[in-house]
């Protein structure tokens, strides 16, 4: 299907990771983080759904977002590095002392 899809994410209170998000099939998506617990936070990227790895550059440096308090956009340009990954799932350096909501929207096709 064609198009743009909007859907969450759950991290649960006392964790520091969400649920995945499903890539397989997008060409483009966007992650908006709520409120959270003072941190960093970044992708991590799966091929199978259960081994997550770290997003790494040429240096190589694993690609983190300092996240104070959360409230942000993960922009397209960021996200777009993990189009080849099937699975992400958002990683927060610190368990979250409440359940947290991520909301994200998808694009398939051109």
């Amino acid at each position: 299907m064609r198009g743009y899809a909007p859907g969450t994410l759950s991290i649960a209170s006392g964790s520091n990771t969400s649920s995945a998000l499903d890539l397989r099939g997008i060409t483009f998506f966007s992650i908006f983080l709520p409120t959270l617990d003072a941190g960093t936070v970044r992708l991590i990227g799966s091929y199978d759904g259960t081994n997550y790895f770290d997003m790494q550059d040429m240096t190589p440096v694993v690609l983190v977002f300092g996240s104070g308090t959360g409230n942000f956009v993960m922009d397209g340009d960021y996200c777009a590095r993990f189009l080849g990954c099937a699975f992400v799932q958002v990683k927060t350096s610190v368990n979250q002392t409440a359940a947290r909501t991520i909301n994200y929207v998808t694009w398939r096709g051109t």
